[in-house]
């Protein structure tokens, strides 16, 4: 797939795009990290994609649609 996209590009003397996935991470405070995943991917599946790696990354059982509930925090006295 990527080498008639390139050829395509290079054609008509351009650089063709970047297609690998990339992860950029900002250090936010000292328990929170951002982090943004780009994924090339065909527009018609962006959405599917998405939640697909959004399941993955917080542990979504298939087949569920919410994360499970926390467990409770020790009360404190």
């Amino acid at each position: 797939m990527r080498r008639p996209i390139a050829l395509r590009y290079r054609r008509h003397g351009l650089n063709p795009p970047l297609v690998d996935p990339r992860i950029t991470y900002q250090v936010v405070g000292k328990n929170t990290v951002n982090l943004l995943l780009r994924i090339p991917t065909p527009v018609r599946l962006e959405r599917e994609v998405e939640q697909r790696v959004l399941r993955a990354v917080l542990g979504v059982p298939q087949g569920r649609d919410t994360l499970p509930p926390p467990p409770p925090s020790p009360q404190r006295q």
